[in-house]
């Protein structure tokens, strides 16, 4: 009996964090947003200004600038190996945005 009981919290455990795994990277708020910045990103051109690249994406996680260059992060779906980055050159124009893969 005891034994069972061993194998039924194991099991019982295992599943709570397939679960949780298969919730984080697929339903979770982080996930959702990730796969819209996703879809936007793609709709973002080389010279856009960055009004309209907010306009397009939202406000970015993060901002910060080095040299004359802008950076603005925006969110990917939990485990992905991959960055959403834009970056602004001193102009305030899209230079460089992060390629998505295209199982994304």
């Amino acid at each position: 009996m005891k034994k069972l009981i061993i194998l039924l919290v194991i099991i019982v455990g295992i599943g709570s964090l397939v679960g949780y795994i298969i919730y984080d990277g697929k339903f979770s708020k982080e996930a959702a947003m990730g796969e819209k910045n996703i879809d936007n990103i793609r709709r973002v051109k080389l010279g856009m200004d960055t009004a309209t690249v907010v306009r397009i994406m939202g406000k970015p996680i993060e901002r910060r600038e080095f040299k004359s260059e802008i950076f603005y992060d925006y969110e990917v779906p939990p485990g992905s190996s991959f960055q959403c980055q834009i970056i602004f050159n001193s102009n305030r124009q899209v230079i460089y945005t992060s390629p998505i893969p295209n199982n994304q």
